[in-house]
């Protein structure tokens, strides 16, 4: 078998001493300079300060991991973080404190603000309770609108259904508002009394419009929230709406 032939290379010295190496793999050419580096076939190592630097040793330790060691924390490093934990923890104490009289504070507010509301709430439904002498006072007020549906019904002796009518009306509104349920509006309802054409002549649904108004201008205004006189405002509109089905 033919050795192969080994391909031949230029190598270019300038200032540097040439030696053969005893390598029992590679017998490429040792190239010394005097800043103390080696070149072995284009590969060029910093050996500073050692120019008698052993290549075949420096090849192993290249595959080798040099440990490192961590530093020993001293007396007075172990102190400082000691101090610096402490600190921390000491902190994060003041801070659950602060957190925990936060949320004191939020269940405070939050306490009084829902005793506020119920205090509202149970304003209102105390008007509503006394829902016989409002339907019959605000719906003789709305019938002065309507004076030919009031001698017509007055004369039929129904004068007293249509008060009972607007009575029935706000008890569901005040057992809507008491549950914070508006479902009970949903349930059936008595038919107006002037609903029907055939009977009243001047059968309108403006007589419930007008009494329902009256109504909503005269919820009770002192200490009472907007936004719950608006609640309640709703409740008559949505009841109103329910009624338009029968005109």
């Amino acid at each position: 078998m033919q050795n192969e032939q080994q391909s031949s290379e230029t190598l270019y010295v300038s200032g540097s001493e040439v030696e053969k190496n005893n390598f029992a793999e590679n017998h490429a050419p040792i190239f010394k300079d005097i800043s103390g580096s080696v070149t072995i076939n284009n590969y060029l190592a910093e050996i500073k300060g050692f120019p008698h630097f052993n290549l075949g040793s420096a090849r192993d330790e290249t595959s080798k991991t040099i440990p490192v060691q961590a530093n020993e924390l001293g007396g007075s490093e172990t102190v400082q973080i000691k101090d610096e934990l402490n600190n921390l923890f000491i902190q994060k104490k003041k801070l659950e404190i602060r957190l925990e009289y936060i949320e004191s504070e939020i269940s405070r507010i939050e306490f009084a603000l829902k005793s506020e509301t119920n205090l509202n709430i149970a304003t209102l439904l105390h008007w509503l309770s006394d829902r016989k002498d409002l339907a019959e006072k605000y719906g003789k007020i709305a019938l002065r609108g309507f004076q030919s549906l009031r001698q017509e019904a007055e004369a039929k002796g129904d004068l007293d259904d249509f008060y009972f009518e607007v009575e029935n009306y706000l008890e569901l509104i005040y057992f809507s508002l008491k549950r914070g349920n508006k479902i009970l509006l949903q349930e059936p309802i008595i038919p107006p009394t002037f609903a029907d054409p055939y009977i009243y002549e001047n059968a309108s649904s403006d007589t419930y419009k007008e009494v329902f108004r009256i109504l909503k201008e005269y919820i009770p205004k002192d200490n009472i929230e907007s936004s719950l006189r608006s609640k309640l405002e709703e409740h008559f509109d949505e009841l109103l709406e329910r009624l338009q089905a029968y005109f």
